[in-house]
């Protein structure tokens, strides 16, 4: 029985109808193809967003396109993914997303370890594997999938992952195939860089109780690096009190001289006012006191000589008025440098020790969280996203509890996003536990109901391509995840 494959008919740009269950076929050019109006044309993935094909394509002789194999994985014309032929070996079909590379796959549970063993013994991280449970883009739905912690193209994952399944590949461990599986599972559930240390250290070759011995080791020398980075961080800390101590007595200090000088100041300034107004009281006494011109100019010239003594007094006080000036100002610095060592300490104290990547089960617990939201639709990325920028969960699910009950919250909507999709962001940011930068966007389905986004905002470059790469793309909402 022949693999059925359903395509939209196209003419150019234009769609004219749908032709499904229609038998697979293998052009000559080694890609799939679908019988037309008698002509066997090439299927094409991406033009749209369904598989199609185009009615102004030649097409080929039906006798020279045998059926394809239901065994071998499709490969469109506009692609280029390899046709892997699974006759002798693990039917398997790379697909990959926004999300990443995934390998899926038929097969038992025996054949899921096999799979794992061979990956990791090739050095492929894993992120997560499971049941599969959504059709491939193609439209065939797999047993297994395995998202692969992998960064480079698909033509490199394709090429890794083929090296990796072929039949010359097999196990080196010495343990039996139960020790194995057990083994094999827990090395896969560890965090990327605990994987690959454990493989590096030979650890799949040796059995479950050996492992969980090696991961015991590894967990106490970490807690033991984490210790001492905490004694370090309090070292400091303590330094940092002690200095901002000093600073503040040194400040007192130069506050309490500085009161003092001022309080000298002012009475040297009332005790002049004092001179200079018993001055003025003898000038006028003595030009009504003087009877002649003698008497006059020698008391004129005492006044002088006074005025002369009074003006070097005055000198003097404005000398006095340049040293309260700077005092103020080393004060002011000694405000701010004490101000700078507040901030800093504060910023050692908060400092925390670096957190480990969330586990599956965490992730789980995430899962089954958000199942509580039934009346809201959530996007698949929601737990990841939560398990990896919300360390405080009540603000997110107070509002989660707010759109799930029907509540109308105060919302903005979000322009510039193409396609027909009217994107609203609440007005209200949601606290993480560490920042103000956790954000919910969301859109109303066919149904009825609001469909959420959960994201960590960065800065607003990065929130407008979010926007532009994310909300504003079809594919987004389109490759889900698998599990």
């Amino acid at each position: 029985m022949a693999k059925t494959i359903d395509v939209a008919v196209t003419k150019g740009t234009n769609f004219l109808r749908w032709a499904k269950n229609r038998p697979a076929r293998l052009l000559p050019t080694g890609y799939v193809g679908a019988v037309i109006s008698g002509r066997v044309m090439p299927v094409y993935q991406h033009r749209f967003d369904t598989i199609s094909i185009d009615v102004d394509d030649d097409g080929y002789d039906p006798d020279d396109c045998p059926f394809w194999k239901i065994s071998t994985s499709f490969c469109f014309t506009d692609d280029n993914i390899e046709v892997v032929d699974v006759d002798d070996g693990i039917d398997w079909y790379l697909e990959t997303n926004t999300f990443g590379h995934y390998v899926v796959f038929d097969g038992d549970e025996e054949t899921l370890n096999d799979v794992l063993s061979r990956l990791v013994q090739y050095g492929v991280t894993i992120k997560r594997h499971g049941p599969s449970h959504r059709p491939a883009t193609y439209g065939y739905e797999y047993d297994w999938f395995v998202r692969l912690d992998f960064d480079g193209c698909q033509e490199e994952a394709q090429a890794l992952v083929t090296d990796a399944l072929s039949d010359t590949i097999s196990s080196s461990s010495s343990a039996s195939p139960g020790e194995l599986s057990d083994t094999l599972k827990l090395i896969v559930s560890l965090p990327k860089n605990l994987m690959l240390q454990a493989l590096k250290e030979g650890m799949l070759q040796q059995d479950s109780s050996t492992l969980i011995h090696w991961i015991g080791t590894v967990a106490e020398a970490a807690q033991s690096e984490i210790e001492d980075v905490k004694l370090s961080l309090q070292k400091e800390v303590d330094l940092a009190f002690t200095q901002l101590h000093k600073l503040q007595q040194t400040s007192a200090d130069l506050n309490q001289a500085a009161k003092l000088e001022k309080l000298k100041d002012e009475q040297l300034i009332k005790g002049l006012n004092s001179e200079i107004n018993a001055l003025r009281s003898r000038y006028d006494g003595s030009n009504q006191k003087l009877l002649n011109a003698a008497e006059l100019e020698a008391e004129n010239a005492k006044l002088k000589s006074d005025l002369a003594e009074q003006e070097s007094i005055y000198e003097e006080w404005e000398r006095l008025e340049g040293e309260v000036s700077s005092l103020q100002a080393e004060l002011e610095n000694a405000r701010n440098e004490s101000k700078t060592l507040i901030r800093d300490n504060k910023d050692l104290a908060d400092r925390k020790p670096t957190q480990f990547r969330a586990s599956e089960r965490e992730r789980k617990l995430a899962l089954s969280s958000l199942e509580v939201f039934s009346n809201i639709g959530m996007h698949a990325d929601a737990a990841d996203t939560i398990l990896s920028n919300f360390h405080d969960l009540v603000p997110l699910f107070d509002i989660l509890k707010r759109l799930n009950n029907g509540e109308n919250v105060t919302c903005s909507k979000i322009r510039g996003i193409k396609g027909n999709k009217e994107w609203f962001e609440l007005d209200k940011h949601i606290h993480t536990g560490q920042s103000d930068m956790g954000r919910i966007y969301w859109m109303k389905e066919e149904c009825g109901r609001r469909f959420v986004v959960i994201h960590h905002k960065k800065n607003d470059i990065e929130q407008q391509r979010f926007f532009k790469n994310k909300l504003g793309d079809p594919a987004f909402l389109r490759n889900l995840p698998f599990g």
